[in-house]
């Protein structure tokens, strides 16, 4: 899959009265939560304003044409976290970054941007989805002003215009540089946004996205963006070191010149390593054995006097059911002793 592999990781209603909503897995929310926290992944976040296009453009660079998107209800709003890359739903080892999905926003909602802009120290950088065919609108303006008064966000914000496709190409241009100079008015430390198109027939700007992710998060466009399960460096490159020590590399040669000897050594290293752990791990068992030799009369004594006490407490129990059985058979209960002992004092 050319752009990568996508799971939910947790989708949450910011709206306390409902319930905190799950997508696609069976961990529950705490345990995903956690494994956010646990491999502290870096973090992008898309946002923009109600139907810019933001989901269909999220789909396209995730490169998962059912891509569970957020959408404002009436309710609240949803932000929902997103592994993509080399990890499980279930978090046995981490993706490589979070996309970070909020709501759409508008005139009456727009506190969960704020939330993670402010809350997520991971936050790496901010997509804000303009719609090319309207252009900046008040509450955009507004966010814009947000992000240029926090004192202590780390991420770096960069503009992006959707539904390029629904303006003429020759005015394109034309249209981007004016939304560009509006930016410039409330932040001009902005760059310049990118130009994007989400159908399938003709997506613009994908890439440049996916390599500004990769920026971003500081990983390599391959890495950042290959299919789940897709092999690391199996070898790492010696250092100069033992170039030095064999002395027979030449002078300015690339460690990938030596391919076989370096592969060689390094096999060399890992037998001898193997074989250390080997003998390690045989005389730890031989010490446990002797151990577990000393340790099983004692284990079988505790266990015995477990036995004991549970048979005397059975055996005191039978024997009080077969008296209270007798009594009551025979017809010697309280009422009737006690009739007895009347007539004997009598």
């Amino acid at each position: 899959m050319a752009g990568g592999q996508f799971y939910t990781v947790v989708m949450q209603q910011t709206n306390k009265s409902f319930p905190r909503r799950l997508q696609l897995g069976k961990m529950k929310e705490k345990q995903k939560v956690k494994a956010i926290h646990r491999y502290r992944q870096q973090e992008v976040l898309f946002t923009g304003y109600v139907g810019c296009g933001k989901s269909a453009l999220l789909r396209a660079v995730v490169h998962h044409d059912t891509l569970p998107t957020c959408s404002l209800h009436s309710n609240g709003e949803i932000v929902m976290f997103m592994g993509v890359g080399k990890g499980k739903p279930k978090g046995s080892y981490p993706a490589k970054f979070i996309i970070v999905d909020s709501s759409g926003y508008n005139e009456e909602s727009g506190g969960v941007v704020r939330f993670v802009l402010a809350y997520r120290p991971n936050l790496r950088r901010v997509f804000l989805m303009v719609d090319a065919s309207k252009g900046l609108q008040d509450e955009d303006r507004s966010l814009l002003e947000h992000m240029g008064g926090l004192p202590t966000i780390r991420a770096e914000v960069q503009p992006v215009l959707t539904k390029v496709d629904l303006i003429a190409p020759e005015e394109r241009t034309k249209i981007a540089e004016q939304i560009f100079e509006e930016i410039k008015k409330t932040s001009p430390w902005l760059p310049a946004p990118i130009l994007t198109c989400a159908r399938k027939e003709n997506k613009t700007g994908i890439e440049e996205i996916r390599r500004s992710i990769a920026q971003a998060i500081q990983l390599p466009y391959e890495e950042a963006w290959a299919p789940r399960g897709t092999p690391r460096h199996k070898t790492q490159p010696l250092g100069d070191a033992t170039n030095e020590q064999h002395g027979d590399a030449e002078d300015g040669a690339e460690p990938s010149a030596r391919p076989a000897r370096v592969t060689s050594l390094e096999r060399r290293r890992a037998v001898r390593v193997e074989r250390a752990e080997r003998e390690a791990s045989t005389e730890g068992e031989e010490e446990r054995t002797a151990q577990v030799g000393t340790e099983r009369p004692q284990r079988a004594r505790k266990r015995q006097t477990r036995y004991d006490i549970r048979d005397e407490a059975a055996a005191r129990w039978a024997e009080a059911e077969a008296g209270r059985r007798h009594r009551a058979a025979t017809g010697f209960g309280m009422k009737q002793m006690a009739r007895e002992r009347t007539a004997g004092e009598t």
